[in-house]
């Protein structure tokens, strides 16, 4: 699989940015897809991160999701996670992606609510078969979201 990661810079909005932390290259004999990995910043303090995999897989559509997020405690309810993705989704296109995915846990009402604000679609709630990281980690469901591009 030939992929190339595009230099980014510091992705800005009106009072947070995002930096790229990292990067993972995609993994055949693991089954993994290219990754950025991002640090959400306000003021020069980091409050939380955001990983875009770029990629439609299986495992991604199902389980992983193509974005994951955090946002640090002191800093939930101000929509960073949802206002990341909205900064991410241009580079997804850029990557040529139509549709990106989001799995999270059903009980994670906040994370349900920023699928739903950047405009994701609820597809399901599926079961987490054993062999999986999420399984191994304890839980046995995931909702899963479709964010059309």
């Amino acid at each position: 699989m030939d992929f190339e990661f595009i230099d980014l810079g510091i992705l800005r909005a009106d009072d947070f940015e995002l930096f790229r932390f990292s990067i993972t290259p995609p993994d055949i004999s693991r089954g993994t897809v290219p990754a950025y990995d991002f640090r959400i910043r306000i003021n020069n303090e980091i409050v939380g991160q955001i990983n875009l995999r770029v990629g439609l897989t299986e495992h991604i559509m199902l389980y992983a999701g193509n974005l994951g997020y955090k946002v640090e405690p002191l800093y939930r309810g101000r929509h960073l996670a949802a206002r990341a993705i909205n900064l991410l989704l241009p580079v997804a296109r850029l990557h040529q992606m139509s549709e990106l995915w989001i799995c999270c846990n059903p009980e994670n009402r906040a994370s349900r609510k920023t699928c739903e604000r950047v405009g994701a679609e609820f597809i399901e709630i599926i079961e987490i078969p054993p062999g999986i990281g999420l399984y191994e980690r304890g839980d046995r469901v995931t909702c899963r979201y479709r964010l059309r591009l």
